[in-house]
């Protein structure tokens, strides 16, 4: 997960998109990465298919916290693209 967010730092920082609040996505930057130091190197969880989708595709869902954070990482919440 850090990987992943240092790959994205730049984005976040000096934004290309043309994000509605990107004011607030370097702070955003630096409260997921406080979350993702505070896990342990190797972190377990557990997923529960999602059999009410249907596709060529598997969907997946969890409860576990640290499914939830790999979801807010891959999700820029608050934030919108301007159309």
């Amino acid at each position: 997960m850090l990987q992943y967010l240092e790959e994205t730092k730049v984005e976040y920082l000096r934004p290309e998109q043309p994000y509605v609040n990107k004011e607030i996505l370097p702070n955003l930057w630096n409260e997921r990465k406080e979350k993702i130091d505070a896990l342990p190197e190797r972190i377990d969880f557990e997923v529960v298919e999602q059999t009410q989708i249907a596709g060529p595709r598997v969907y997946v869902n969890s409860n576990d916290y640290a499914y939830k954070i790999i979801r807010e990482l891959s999700t820029k919440y608050y934030i919108y693209f301007r159309c």
